[in-house]
């Protein structure tokens, strides 16, 4: 299958990563239903886009857990396909942006046994 719909969504401040997670899945599949009826099968993918600020590095160092598991998709893959237009991976990314310098940036969750830190960012 060689088409694909995306499905960003831009962040600003996220706060409740269920609800959050629960309108993402509920816009995926109704977006892939509608393009099956209109225009055939397409593979579904998405990437949440948070904005780098300080409630949502908060969040990230707070539930890397929980994110690991919502969000599979290499984020570094992530970055490649919104860039430079590559494929985007088969399972749910999770990106940085910099609003300021319209960047996006891998966001690296830490590991369960790293003590401190937070998201760690390619240059």
């Amino acid at each position: 299958m060689n088409r694909v719909l995306i499905l960003l969504e831009i962040w600003n401040r996220l706060d409740d990563i269920g609800a959050a997670t629960r309108s993402t899945d509920r816009k995926v599949s109704e977006a892939a239903a509608l393009a099956l009826a209109q225009d055939g099968p397409l593979r579904g993918a998405s990437c949440w886009v948070l904005v780098d600020t300080a409630a949502n590095r908060a969040i990230v160092r707070r539930y890397p857990a929980i994110l690991r598991a919502r969000f599979g998709g290499s984020s570094a893959a992530w970055v490649r396909a919104l860039v430079d237009g590559t494929p985007p991976p088969a399972d749910p990314g999770l990106v940085w942006i910099d609003v300021r310098a319209g960047r996006v940036t891998e966001l690296r969750l830490r590991s369960a046994t790293a003590s401190s830190g937070g998201p760690r960012r390619c240059p």
